[in-house]
C-alpha cells in the first residue's frame, strides 16, 4: 500500500515539473515577442 502511494506521490511531483518547466517556457516566449515587437 505505502510503495503505491509513494509512486503516485513521485509521479505527481514529475507532471507539477513538467508543468513549471512548460510554464516558464511559455513566459520566455511571450517575453521574448514582446522584446522583438518593441524593436520593430
Amino acid at each position: 500500500m505505502g510503495s503505491s502511494v509513494l509512486k503516485m506521490l513521485t509521479l505527481q511531483l514529475k507532471l507539477i515539473r513538467k508543468v513549471e518547466v512548460i510554464k516558464w517556457l511559455l513566459l520566455w516566449i511571450v517575453l521574448k515577442q514582446i522584446n522583438s515587437k518593441e524593436y520593430v
